[in-house]
């Protein structure tokens, strides 16, 4: 159990938990930085080669391992991961409230159309 008489933050009452209505992380999430976008940059600009390394390495490759991850690698590029990706794209009834929308969407992830958190 925590010390009441511990200092909390201020958005955390003597329980330490957090206030209701009262964000943990009030600032939001930090901003990227410029290295962040020069690294994404670099990546974009080689990444047709490395699609071009995995495609060979998928057909070419010394074992097994090594093509598995290879085609893994390029299914992923090309579909996504498991969940991902919408398998079909959710219908949402015409000119309904946003009520109804929130059904259908609820009413996919039952079905097992979408993902839980897709939803």
């Amino acid at each position: 159990m925590s010390d009441t008489n511990t200092p909390h933050p201020a958005n955390r009452p003597n329980s330490g938990r957090f206030q209701p209505g009262r964000s943990g992380n009030p600032s939001g999430r930090p901003r990227r930085t410029d290295a962040d976008r020069k690294i994404d940059e670099l990546a974009r600009a080689r990444s047709e080669e490395a699609f071009e390394v995995a495609a060979r390495l998928m057909h070419d490759g010394d074992n097994d391992r090594t093509r598995l991850t290879a085609a893994l690698a390029v299914i992923e590029r090309a579909h996504g991961k498991p969940g991902e990706r919408l398998a079909e794209p959710v219908t949402l009834p015409e000119g309904a409230t946003l009520a109804d929308q929130g059904r259908a969407v609820l009413a996919a992830a039952c079905r097992g159309d979408i993902t839980p958190g897709q939803a």
